[in-house]
C-alpha cells in the first residue's frame, strides 16, 4: 500500500485529499480516460445509447471494485493484517479498476488484433518496419496488448511525458499491473502480458516499493490485483448479456432464467415496468450476492497471495461464480458471435490496417534516404499528427512505437473520420 510517486520528485505541495485520492482525480481527469466514452466494450458502432462503451464500463468496475477492497479493508484489520484504513485499500481498488482499460486501443479487442496483424503481416515485411529492432522490440509490435500500452500511458504518456507519466501511488500501479510479465515471457504466448520493455524500468521500481517478490524476469502478482480483476469479471459478465438483450441480439429469458435465483425481493421484482428496469434488479441482486461471496474468497487465498504464489481467479472458486461463468458463456455463444458484432469488427480491421500503412509509411519515408524528398503526402501525414508525432532524433523503434501511441488513442469516431478522409483524398 505504498503511497511513493513513481516518478515524481520525493517532495510536493501539501494536499487536503488522501494520496491515493489524488490518484483517482489525476486519472478522471485525464485525456486518455476520457477518450473511453467513444472506445468499443463489446459492440462497435451501437447505436444504442444504453449500450456501454470502455468509460462506463471502467467506472462500474471501479465501484465493485471500491466496496470489495472495503469489504476486504475491514476483514483484514479484524484479522489484525493491517493499520491501513479499509477505505483507503477501496480506494486503491477502485483507482486500478477505473484505469485497467486506458490503454485499449479504437475498437476494443478487435483493435488489439488489428495492430497485431498489420506488424505481422505482409505490408509491415515490405516497408522493412523491423530494422533497427531488437527482438524484444519486434515482438511488442507483433503483440500488441492494450494492458501493456495500458501501463505505457499512465507511466509515460500521460500528463508528465516521458517524465513518469501521470506519477501515481506504487500502490495504485501495483494493482493495476494484471500481469507482472513482459512479451517475452512464456506466459505471453498466446496470451496477455502487462509492460512493454520499454516501461520495464518504471515496474521494477513500483513493484520493489509495494514489496512484492520477483520472479526472474517477472514479478507474483500484486495481492489487490485478484480484487480488481474479480471487479472486472463480474461488471462484464452481467453487462454483456445486459447489452445483449438492449440491441436485440439476446433474449431476456435467458438472462431472466440465470440470474433471477439471486433476487430475494420477488415482489418488487414483479412490479418491474419493463425489462430495462428488470435487468436493473437481476444486475443488483446478482452484485449483492457475489460482492460479499468474493471477498471472503480473498480472505482465505490471502496468505498464499501475500507469498507471491500463483492463485485462480477469484471468481471461479467463490460461491456463485460457476453463475457468472456461464452468464461469460451465453455472451460468448449468443452476442459475440452475432453477425453485427461480427460485420462491425470486420470494418474495425480495414481502419485500422490503412491507418497503420499510412502513417508508419510515412514515417518511414521521412527517415530512409536524405537524398530523396519526401513525398507532399508523408509530409501533410506528419502533420496531421501534430506533437505526437515523431522527431528526427528518435531512432526508428521509438518512431515506429510513437505511431502506435498515437493510433491506439484514437477513439472509434475519430479514427472512422481520419480513415474517411485520408482514404477518400487517396481515391481522388
Amino acid at each position: 500500500m505504498s503511497p511513493a510517486r513513481i516518478g515524481a520528485p520525493k517532495r510536493r505541495r501539501p494536499d487536503t485529499r488522501l494520496e491515493f485520492e489524488v490518484d483517482h482525480d489525476r486519472i478522471v481527469f485525464s485525456r486518455a480516460f476520457r477518450r473511453l466514452q467513444d472506445k468499443t466494450q463489446v459492440h462497435p458502432f451501437a447505436e444504442n445509447d444504453h449500450v456501454r462503451r470502455r468509460l462506463m464500463h471502467s467506472i462500474e468496475a471501479g465501484s465493485v471494485g471500491r466496496s470489495l477492497g472495503r469489504r476486504v479493508g475491514l476483514a483484514l484489520v479484524k484479522a489484525g493484517r493491517t493499520t491501513v484504513e479499509p477505505a483507503e485499500i477501496g480506494q486503491v481498488v477502485q483507482n486500478a479498476c477505473i484505469v485497467h482499460d486506458i490503454g485499449n486501443p479504437s475498437f476494443g479487442h478487435s483493435g488489439e488484433a488489428a495492430i497485431c496483424d498489420w506488424f505481422r503481416g505482409e505490408e509491415a515485411e515490405a516497408l522493412r518496419v523491423f530494422e533497427g529492432c531488437s527482438a524484444l522490440q519486434k515482438s511488442d509490435l507483433q503483440t500488441f496488448e492494450g494492458n501493456a500500452h495500458g501501463m505505457r500511458v499512465v507511466t509515460r504518456l500521460e500528463n508528465y511525458s516521458n517524465a513518469g507519466g501521470m506519477r501515481l501511488t506504487a500502490a495504485t500501479l501495483g494493482a493495476f499491473l494484471k500481469y507482472p510479465w513482459s512479451s517475452a515471457d512464456s506466459r505471453a504466448a498466446g496470451g496477455k502480458f502487462g509492460f512493454f520493455e520499454s516501461e520495464r524500468g518504471f515496474v521494477a521500481e513500483f513493484m520493489d516499493e509495494c514489496g512484492v517478490f520477483a520472479q526472474g524476469d517477472a514479478w507474483a502478482r500484486h495481492p489487490l490485483v485478484y480484487l480488481v480483476e474479480a471487479a472486472d469479471d463480474v461488471c462484464y459478465s452481467l453487462a454483456d448479456l445486459e447489452d445483449g438483450v438492449e440491441i436485440g441480439v439476446l433474449g431476456f429469458e435467458r438472462v431472466e432464467q440465470l440470474l433471477i435465483q439471486f433476487v430475494e425481493d420477488q415482489t418488487a421484482y414483479g412490479a418491474a415496468r419493463d425489462e430495462g428496469r428488470a435487468l436493473e434488479l437481476l444486475r443488483s441482486a446478482a452484485l449483492r450476492a457475489v460482492i460479499p461471496s468474493l471477498a471472503g474468497h480473498f480472505m482465505e487465498q490471502r496468505e498464499a497471495m501475500e507469498a507471491g504464489e500463483a492463485v485462480a481467479p477469484l471468481l471461479d472458486e467463490c460461491e456463485h461464480g460457476a453463475t457468472f461463468r456461464a452468464a461469460q458463456a451465453l455472451a460468448e455463444r449468443e452476442v459475440f458471435s452475432h453477425p453485427r458484432k461480427v460485420y462491425a469488427e470486420i470494418g474495425a480491421f480495414k481502419i485500422l490496417s490503412d491507418l497503420l500503412s499510412c502513417y508508419v509509411g510515412a514515417v518511414l519515408e521521412s527517415r530512409r534516404d536524405e537524398s530523396v524528398n519526401q513525398s507532399a503526402r508523408s509530409v501533410h501525414l506528419l502533420r496531421l499528427m501534430g506533437n505526437a508525432a515523431p522527431t528526427e532524433h528518435m531512432d526508428n523503434p521509438t518512431a515506429i512505437r510513437r505511431v502506435v501511441d498515437y493510433l491506439a488513442g484514437m477513439t472509434d469516431g475519430y479514427a472512422s473520420r481520419v480513415h474517411q478522409r485520408i482514404m477518400g483524398s487517396r481515391q481522388r
